[in-house]
């Protein structure tokens, strides 16, 4: 058995392979013939050589750069380790890798063809300008705390994998184009510049990623009901993603997950609110007001919050001050009345003293639109009340006339609530 005790001893059985005839025969090199492999020797490069047909079972080799060469109908398996190794401009074609582990090593202008992968550890590696293309099994691959400048799977299928924590927590060029993805772990990933493209993503799992609107794109999609998974971490990360993705690749329908998940995982403050509006409209107040206590909004409701024992106007006056915003709303009954007058007035003064936004109209019947000047009695308000008037109108009111009707559909409602709610955020 020839002994390889150098990296030299290595190359110079590469080369000398390379050079028999019969280039048919398997050709094998194993652990035993490595007893003397000193690691510590001067990178050695190797150049322009055609590996093909050798068996290099469980050796361990490193420090050699390969430049230009091509590994073609070779395996690597049992335990093999290749460490600190650069391979520049070379190509893998029909090779088996199966428990390799690869540590260290630089992989540029490489393209790996119609291989093998199975049981493999890629660690701390960089992978610049680097294809996986046509392998069809990929089974339990590790990439771990790599450099990932450009990486491609084409035509691939991968399944118990795991990529993670890659290095600075930049963005990473991984490209998936017409692959399956299955039961694949992606962990703590700049994702923003990797792209799923008319591929299937059958469950696997986004954990504390950042993903951007197009890294998944229209044409990927999972099969049946095989949805992947994403934490409420990535959903907070990324940017809002669009909906095909949420619905085909995640099972999610609600496009506005993103804004739901943020109120479940953040403390959120909302605006305190003072609700004005006439006591003819005070069924719909009350739903309006459960509601919004109901999300954690802060509010004033006559009817159930009103001290006695006090002036009327005082208690509208301080509340009005104690309060955010004056939640009015709008119809031909509080637009006649009287104390929604005044209300409108102690906010306006209050909104000139701040020079802040106070107002904040939702419209139960078009009578803020249709309403004009002329109409308002006495004449002595009617000034100060088409100056409160036209305050509304320049503000865009909410149309909550719907829901002013027993049979008015809740799920309509609960989004306008949520519309409502989600502005009413400090």
């Amino acid at each position: 058995m020839e002994r390889i005790l150098s990296k030299k001893d290595f190359v110079n059985s590469l080369e000398r392979y390379q050079k028999e005839n019969d280039t048919t025969a398997k050709k094998y090199i194993n652990a035993r013939q490595f007893a003397g492999y000193a690691q510590t020797e001067e990178l050695i490069i190797v150049e322009n050589l055609k590996i093909k047909n050798i068996d290099f079972c469980g050796i361990r080799f490193e420090g050699l750069q390969f430049k230009n060469c091509t590994f073609e109908n070779c395996e690597f398996h049992r335990n093999v380790s290749i460490g600190a190794c650069i391979f520049r401009g070379c190509s893998f074609k029909s090779i088996r890798f199966d428990d390799v582990h690869f540590s260290e090593c630089d992989f540029i202008n490489t393209d790996f063809d119609n291989c093998i992968h199975t049981y493999n550890i890629i660690g701390d590696s960089l992978f610049e300008n680097v294809k996986f293309i046509n392998s069809k099994e990929m089974l339990e691959i590790y990439f771990g705390g790599c450099k990932i400048d450009s990486l491609e799977f084409n035509n691939c299928y991968i399944s118990h994998s795991r990529f993670e924590d890659f290095r600075n927590n930049t963005p990473n060029e991984l490209n998936f184009n017409e692959c399956i993805v299955m039961n694949t772990y992606f962990y703590e990933l700049n994702l923003r510049k990797t792209v799923f493209d008319n591929s299937l993503l059958n469950q696997s799992s986004f954990n504390n990623c950042t993903l951007s609107s197009g890294t998944i794109s229209s044409s990927t999609k999972s099969t049946a009901k095989e949805f992947s998974s994403i934490d409420f971490q990535t959903i907070i990360n990324s940017s809002d993603l669009p909906i095909h993705a949420l619905n085909y690749c995640f099972g999610i329908q609600d496009s506005s997950i993103k804004d739901y998940v943020h109120g479940l995982t953040h403390k959120i403050e909302f605006q305190s609110v003072f609700i004005s509006y006439s006591f003819q409209d005070k069924e719909f107040a009350s739903m309006l007001n459960k509601s919004l206590i109901s999300k954690g909004v802060f509010t004033f409701l006559w009817e159930k919050d009103a001290p006695g024992g006090k002036g009327l106007k005082k208690i509208m006056k301080e509340n009005i001050q104690n309060h955010d915003r004056i939640l009015f709303i709008a119809s031909e009954h509080s637009i006649r009345s009287e104390a929604c007058q005044f209300e409108l007035s102690q906010g306006r003064k209050k909104q000139a003293k701040l020079w802040s936004e106070i107002f904040f109209p939702l419209h139960i019947d078009n009578y803020l639109f249709t309403v004009e000047k002329d109409d308002i009695k006495p004449n002595s308000v009617k000034g100060e009340y088409w100056e409160n008037i036209c305050e509304l109108k320049e503000i865009n009111s909410m149309d909550f006339t719907p829901f002013c009707n027993l049979d008015y559909n809740l799920e309509e409602y609960d989004n306008m609530i949520y519309k409502l709610v989600k502005e009413l955020k400090k």
